[in-house]
């Protein structure tokens, strides 16, 4: 996997560009994206110094394209992006992942709806970067899915991934009161 620092972030690319593929076979990079009107969002698969993750980015529809000059990033560390599967395997309804960027003023929402998924991403107390949200199809939640997997296996490579989905989904079921079974019931 390509190692970044931070200070070689750039903002002009969609960090697809930057990070190469976990899979030798193909040339490219690993990620999934999700287009809305407005917005979109890429997950791009890579390494952060030492810890394998999920880089996003939302950026601005401009009119005939996405301006990723203008994109937002908010790295994804391994625990999050469990949290974020929890949510695609509707295991808990929503996940909000914040306290991010140099003054903790980055946020990243994922919220199960109805039929699709609600992604959006917060900058606090910015009058010129609104809420930048996108609707998630299935079938791209289904793309995002198996990069999270794909992460988290490399994550956590001397752990079973059964072993690693069975942690998701226990650690995030609890937080869902209608999964809760009470300790105290003889």
């Amino acid at each position: 996997a390509y190692e970044i620092s931070r200070s070689d972030w750039s903002s002009d690319v969609c960090s697809s560009d930057l990070f190469p593929s976990h899979d030798t076979k193909k040339k490219g990079f690993k990620s999934a994206h999700a287009y809305g009107s407005s917005y979109a969002l890429c997950f791009n698969a890579g390494v952060w110094g030492d810890e394998v993750g999920i880089m996003l980015d939302a950026a601005v529809h401009t009119g005939s394209s996405y301006d990723w000059n203008d994109s937002i990033h908010i790295w994804l560390s391994p625990m999050e992006i469990g949290e974020l599967l929890a949510v695609f395997r509707r295991w808990k309804p929503r996940a909000e992942i914040g306290a991010h960027g140099a003054r903790n003023e980055k946020t990243f929402i994922l919220e199960a709806q109805e039929k699709h998924y609600y992604g959006k991403v917060l900058i606090k107390s910015s009058q010129s970067s609104p809420a930048r949200g996108v609707p998630i199809t299935s079938k791209d939640a289904a793309a995002i899915s198996i990069l999270i997997i794909e992460q988290l296996a490399a994550a956590y490579p001397n752990i079973p991934l059964q072993e690693v989905l069975a942690t998701v989904h226990a650690t995030h079921s609890l937080h869902d009161p209608a999964n809760q079974r009470s300790s105290f019931i003889n």
